[in-house]
């Protein structure tokens, strides 16, 4: 065999390995096999990636933030000025009621019995408030500003006879508000002649939330 014929045949012999080796291969840029129709699912993020997700309407429904609370508050009132001359201290309980707009606001109500520890020369002094209003809580804190305005319907019993009147009242303080006990204190003012006047103070407890 000539010197021609031996190079031929061993250049025959490297085509042939560097194609296999070609072949054997996978593309550079993770298309997929020789036929080229396979894009390579870990590449591409698979199947999963275009598959549909479902969502709970319940958890994608945002917060409207209304409330409904029942609650009773046990009421302390020092009375002030004429008040203090027909009685020593006021104590009682209220029915509450909210209906917050937001996590800030809420609409409130509140109406009770307040019994008066009266002085000599009355013998019964009761106080029956109504009142309606607002409560603004103040951040997360706790804390928050109130005013309620309404009437108050009192009775006063003296040896002489009794004395029934209902007038325009007004109680308007601030609070703390902890988990479902809350503690207030403001200025309470009923517009009888004189007027009462005292601090009214509570400590309530939210029976119901809604």
């Amino acid at each position: 065999m000539n010197r021609l014929s031996k190079f031929m045949i061993a250049g025959l012999a490297v085509a042939a390995m560097t194609g296999t080796a070609l072949a054997d291969d996978p593309p550079a840029d993770g298309t997929g096999g020789g036929d080229g129709t396979t894009t390579g699912g870990d590449a591409t993020g698979g199947g999963d990636a275009t598959a549909p997700t479902t969502t709970d309407p319940a958890a994608a429904a945002p917060a409207s933030g209304k409330t409904k609370t029942l609650g009773a508050d046990a009421v302390v009132v020092i009375p002030l000025g004429d008040y203090a001359d027909a009685a020593n201290a006021g104590i009682g309980a209220m029915g509450r009621f909210e209906f917050g707009l937001n996590p800030a606001l809420a609409i409130t109500a509140r109406a009770g019995l307040i019994y008066n520890l009266a002085k000599e020369g009355i013998d019964t002094f009761l106080m029956i408030p109504v009142h309606a209003g607002g409560k603004y809580s103040i951040g997360t804190s706790g804390l928050f500003v109130q005013a309620e305005l309404g009437i108050t319907h009192s009775r006063i019993s003296t040896a002489a006879g009794d004395a029934n009147k209902t007038k325009f009242s007004f109680e308007g303080g601030a609070g703390f508000q902890k988990g479902k006990l809350n503690a207030r204190a403001g200025f309470y003012y009923v517009a009888t002649d004189p007027a009462l006047q005292g601090i009214m103070a509570s400590v309530g407890f939210d029976f119901v939330a809604m």
